[in-house]
């Protein structure tokens, strides 16, 4: 909400009318949870997913193989799942990851983001700067390894507004940040985190960060309502 009144002073726009809604697939994603049985990790590896964003500095797109190898040759298990627009505008670099390591025991592709089968069942997520990250940390509570590449910056004039993206600034609250010249401590990393994250730290910061959890849908519509009623 501060964005927004940040953004009217800023332009010079006229109020406009808020009310805290939520965030209707997290709460999608927090049903499905209990509703499946999510086990963890396979032979007693910790299972990796890789679900990053796309475009030219992605982190499939720039880095993939290496980062599928290294958390190969350290024994995790791995599972890549790609953003559609990777796959839609980077194909060379997605098969060239399946051709490569498809024949691996502890390597999966998944070709589809409808599924929620590799969220439930890994034991960490690997990014870069993908919403689906908030996604995994808040609904899943678990923690993500976000690997530094540049940022997909969309609105160049995004800093006038003096507010930090919560996508920036949320990240070492819900994992860890690696540079890209420090892959080779990747395994490392991981480990550390799976050891010491603390479930209850991130609960609370999804409860301060998310409005009305579990409720956004009907709180959307009965505010839709009102809007509806004032005009009749």
């Amino acid at each position: 909400m501060i964005i927004f009144r940040k953004t009217e002073n800023l332009n010079g726009l006229p109020k406009k009318q808020l009310f805290k809604h939520g965030y209707g697939r997290l709460d999608s994603i927090l049903k499905e949870v209990k509703i499946h049985h999510h086990s963890s990790s396979n032979n007693g590896k910790p299972k990796i997913l890789i679900a990053p964003s796309w475009g030219k500095h992605g982190l499939l797109e720039t880095k993939g193989e290496e980062l599928v190898e290294i958390l190969l040759n350290a024994e995790f298990n791995v599972v890549v799942r790609p953003h559609p627009e990777t796959t839609k505008h980077s194909p060379k670099v997605i098969n060239s990851i399946q051709k490569r390591f498809s024949n691996h025991p502890n390597f999966v592709f998944e070709g589809t983001i409808t599924s929620l089968k590799s969220l439930l069942q890994s034991d960490l997520m690997i990014s870069d700067w993908s919403g689906a990250a908030l996604d995994y940390a808040f609904g899943l509570n678990k923690p993500v390894l976000f690997i530094d590449v540049p940022r997909k910056v969309n609105n160049l004039d995004y800093d006038k507004i003096g507010i930090e993206p919560l996508e920036v600034s949320i990240r070492s609250r819900i994992g860890a940040i690696l540079a890209l010249d420090e892959l080779d401590n990747m395994a490392t990393s991981i480990n550390t985190l799976l050891k010491n994250y603390n479930n209850q730290k991130q609960v609370q910061l999804r409860d301060e960060t998310v409005f009305n959890l579990g409720a956004a849908d009907s709180i959307g519509a009965q505010e839709l309502q009102k809007l509806i009623n004032e005009i009749i």
